[in-house]
C-alpha cells in the first residue's frame, strides 16, 4: 500500500514538472514572438538598410562614408544658405509724403525767377539766375505744384527723372531752364528693421544703394551674437530667411536691400540632435566655430559600450541632388577598383529635381579611418546624430525578459522540490 501511494506521488511530481516545463517553454516562445516589440530607442542598423530599396514614406539615400567623400561634403553650400537673388541697389522713389527741394536755374538775366545773381553754379554764364524754391511736399496722389508749371506728377519717379518732367513743364517760359530735385525727407521709399536689433524702426532708402547688413547697422546692429540670429528679409510678400553670420562668411549673400522691404532678426541658435545610444539624448548647440561629428558626439557623452552599434553611426541630413551624383560617382569608382559591379542608387521621385534630397551617411567608428571622418566631417544645422543599438544589445534584453519571465518559475519549482 505504501510502494502504491509513494508511485502515485512521484507520478504526480513528474507531472507537475512536466506542466511547469511547458509553461516555461510557452513563456519562451511567447517572449520570441515579441522580441521585435523589446523597447528601443530607435531602428537598428540593419532595419534601416532594409528600409532603402522600399523607399516608403520619406524617400532618402543610404551613403556609406569613405575618406574620399568628406572633401565633397564640406565643400558643398546649403540651400537654405543661398539665400535670393541680388537685385542691385535701388535708388529711391518718389512717393506721397516725401519732402522735396526744387532748385531752377536760368543761365541769362530776364527769366521767370528772379533772384540775385549767382556765381556759385557750375557752368553759369554772367547774369544767370538760380532760385531754390520752398519746400515742396508730395501730396497723397503724388503731385506737387510748381509756379508757373502747375500740379506735376511726380510720384514713382526718382529725383532725375522729377527733375526731367518739371523741366520740361517750364521749357518755353523760362530761359532754358535747368531743374535740381533734392529729397529733403524722404518719408515713402523706406525700409523697416525690427526684432532683435538694438534701436528698430523705420529708414529711408539711401540713395546709391545699402546692404543688408549695412541696413542692420543703421538700426544699431544685432542684439545677438551673428551666429544666434536668423535675419528674415520679407520682399513682395514672400519671407526669406539667412543666417547673419552666413552674410558674413559669404559676401554675395550679403544683398542690396529695395524699397518696401521688411529685415526682422530672430535670435535662433543653431542646433543639432544628439539620440539612440549615447551618453545623453539632447539638442545641442553649435558654436561659432566648426564643430567636428566626433567633437558633437562627445559633447553628449559619447556612445554607450554596453548598446551602441558603432559601426554603423549615422548622421541625417539633406544634401543636392548635385553633391549625391558626385558621392555616387566616387562609390562606383571605389567598387570598381575592388572588382565589384557599380552599386546603382535608387531613383527618389521629386517635383523639383534641384530639391535637396534626405540623405543618412553611415559612419564605422571601429575602424581608424573611420574615427578620422568623423574628426574631419563638420555638423551642420538641423543635423541629427543617431547611434543605433547593437543586435548583441536587443540579444541581451530577450534574455534578461526570459529570465525574469522564468525564475519565479524555477523557484517554485526548487522549493517544491525542497518541500
Amino acid at each position: 500500500m505504501r510502494q502504491l501511494m509513494n508511485g502515485t506521488m512521484v507520478n504526480r511530481y513528474r507531472n507537475q514538472r512536466h506542466q511547469r516545463a511547458r509553461t516555461a517553454l510557452l513563456a519562451v516562445l511567447l517572449a520570441l514572438a515579441g522580441c521585435q516589440n523589446l523597447p528601443i530607442a530607435g531602428p537598428l542598423a540593419s532595419e534601416v538598410e532594409g528600409e532603402v530599396p522600399l523607399l516608403q514614406r520619406v524617400p532618402f539615400r543610404l551613403v556609406r562614408l569613405t575618406p574620399e567623400m568628406v572633401p565633397v561634403i564640406q565643400e558643398s553650400v546649403p540651400e537654405a544658405e543661398r539665400f535670393i537673388t541680388d537685385l542691385g541697389p535701388s535708388e529711391p522713389r518718389i512717393g506721397a509724403g516725401d519732402v522735396l527741394v526744387v532748385t531752377i536755374v536760368e543761365p541769362s538775366a530776364g527769366g521767370l525767377f528772379s533772384g540775385p545773381p549767382s556765381i556759385t553754379a557750375s557752368g553759369a554764364e554772367p547774369g544767370a539766375r538760380v532760385v531754390t524754391l520752398p519746400e515742396l511736399t508730395v501730396d497723397p496722389d503724388g503731385r506737387v505744384a510748381l509756379p508757373f508749371a502747375g500740379i506735376i506728377a511726380v510720384g514713382g519717379l526718382t529725383q532725375v527723372e522729377a527733375a526731367g518732367r518739371i523741366q520740361g513743364a517750364l521749357t518755353g517760359q523760362a530761359v532754358r531752364p535747368q531743374v535740381m530735385v533734392n529729397l529733403a525727407r524722404g518719408n515713402a521709399s523706406r525700409i523697416t528693421v525690427s526684432g532683435a536689433v538694438k534701436t528698430p524702426g523705420s529708414l529711408p532708402v539711401r540713395s546709391g544703394g545699402e546692404r543688408l547688413l549695412e541696413a542692420v547697422a543703421r538700426a544699431g546692429g544685432a542684439a545677438e551674437p551673428p551666429q544666434n540670429v536668423i535675419v528674415q528679409l520679407t520682399r513682395f510678400g514672400q519671407p526669406h530667411r539667412v543666417r547673419m553670420q552666413t552674410l558674413l562668411d559669404q559676401p554675395q549673400t550679403d544683398i542690396h536691400v529695395r524699397s518696401g522691404d521688411y529685415i526682422h532678426l530672430i535670435v535662433s541658435p543653431r542646433t543639432y540632435l544628439v539620440m539612440g545610444a549615447t551618453g545623453k539624448v539632447d539638442e545641442q548647440t553649435l558654436a561659432n566655430r566648426p564643430v567636428p561629428l566626433a567633437a558633437g558626439l562627445a559633447t553628449a557623452g559619447g556612445l554607450l559600450d554596453a548598446r551602441a552599434d558603432a559601426t554603423a553611426l549615422m548622421l541625417f541630413r539633406t544634401e543636392t541632388p548635385a553633391v549625391l551624383d558626385r558621392l555616387a560617382a566616387i562609390e562606383a569608382r571605389l567598387a570598381r577598383a575592388r572588382g565589384e559591379e557599380a552599386p546603382i542608387p535608387p531613383p527618389i521621385a521629386h517635383a523639383d529635381p534641384s530639391a535637396p534630397v534626405p540623405v543618412i551617411f553611415l559612419v564605422d567608428l571601429r575602424s581608424a579611418s573611420g574615427l578620422f571622418m568623423a574628426q574631419q566631417l563638420d555638423l551642420r544645422e538641423h543635423d541629427l546624430v543617431y547611434a543605433p543599438n547593437s543586435a548583441f544589445a536587443q540579444v541581451q534584453k530577450f534574455l534578461d525578459l526570459v529570465r525574469l519571465t522564468t525564475n519565479p518559475i524555477t523557484t517554485g519549482a526548487y522549493s517544491y522540490k525542497t518541500f
